[in-house]
């Protein structure tokens, strides 16, 4: 199955609170909710993942970088062998406001740097060496590890979703609305039973549900990756948007809980409502959104990957983790 995006509604919810503008007063209200939660924040929100494994550890006031995947996986697969087809790296640095999307296609080459078993893959092919490799802590801790080693950025977290976590987020939200710029269509998208379907999404102002998300974020035969990555940071910006609409920040305490069991992630309930509370100076517009560069390259064995273009990279990575000053330093 080429795609996933069950992937960030870690953005809805996460990023969604984190890309929201709240009033003076609520922002006191939401600090003292998080004091309050802080006390009770001894263990992660999802399963199976320690808090911070395998990453820096975030103090509060410097740059964070989470990780968000979407795992493709079905109701009667394992998730140990799931292909974490999405990976966005999400940032924001709470000294300046600052904050950025940036996108790793799913054929991305990487070195996976595994203690005693250096080897190169794609970037979604992280659980499935975890689980070979019986490395600590599994999936995530690797995905954090690989795309750190080959980006040279530090990532603090990780979260991840799979197809029916994602479509039951957007549900949640009351679906999302996107300016489709282009006609979308798809003659080979994959089903559930592992046949293939025809899709199409007409341009202009669409309202999707989760399940009409989905099938809009996972599409990618009509052009490229690049282009579905595109596609992705729009779902995850939409929901943004609606998760503003909605002022879920209030109940965002509750929610964590309600979702313990769709959204995976070591961040703590007491860090996420400390991200929430951190994205008062963000302004939505200004996030700066972009997709890792690559060059197509054909294996040996006749696979078609995507080389880093490592020329391009530092550039679009000086672009996205940049911190300008405020205004008047």
């Amino acid at each position: 199955m080429a795609t996933s995006l069950a992937f960030f509604f870690s953005g809805s919810l996460l990023f969604g609170a984190t890309f929201v503008q709240r009033s003076s007063a609520l922002a006191v209200a939401w600090a003292e909710a998080a004091r309050r939660v802080a006390t009770q924040a001894q263990r992660a929100v999802g399963s199976g993942i320690a808090p911070g494994e395998s990453g820096p550890i975030w103090g509060g006031r410097e740059r964070v970088t989470i990780l968000v995947i979407g795992l493709d996986n079905r109701e009667d697969e394992s998730e140990d062998w799931a292909r974490a087809d999405t990976n966005i790296l999400a940032t924001l640095d709470p000294a300046t406001g600052s904050a950025g999307l940036l996108s790793i296609p799913r054929d991305t080459w990487m070195v996976y740097p595994i203690p005693g078993s250096w080897t190169e893959d794609r970037i979604n092919a992280t659980w499935v060496h975890a689980r070979a490799r019986r490395y600590p802590g599994g999936g995530p801790a690797l995905a954090k590890r690989v795309v750190s080693y080959n980006l040279s950025v530090p990532v603090h977290f990780v979260a991840y979703v799979d197809f029916q976590g994602f479509v039951k987020v957007v549900d949640m939200l009351g679906g999302v609305t996107v300016d489709v710029t282009r006609p979308l269509k798809d003659n080979e998208y994959p089903t559930e039973y592992y046949s293939t379907q025809r899709i199409y999404f007409a341009p202009g102002l669409q309202h999707l549900d989760g399940a009409q998300a989905l099938v809009y974020a996972r599409s990618r035969h009509q052009d490229s990756d690049i282009f579905r990555a595109a596609r992705q940071q729009q779902i995850l910006l939409a929901a943004r948007e609606r998760a503003l609409l909605l002022n879920l920040l209030p109940v965002l305490p509750r929610l964590i809980g309600e979702l313990r069991d769709t959204i995976q992630t070591d961040m703590t309930p007491a860090q996420i409502l400390a991200l929430a509370r951190l994205a008062a100076a963000v302004d939505p517009n200004q996030v700066v959104v972009r997709t890792v560069p690559t060059v197509s390259f054909t294996t040996s064995q006749g696979a078609a990957i995507q080389l880093i273009d490592s020329a391009r990279l530092r550039t679009v990575l000086a672009e996205v983790f940049s911190s300008p000053a405020r205004a008047g330093e």
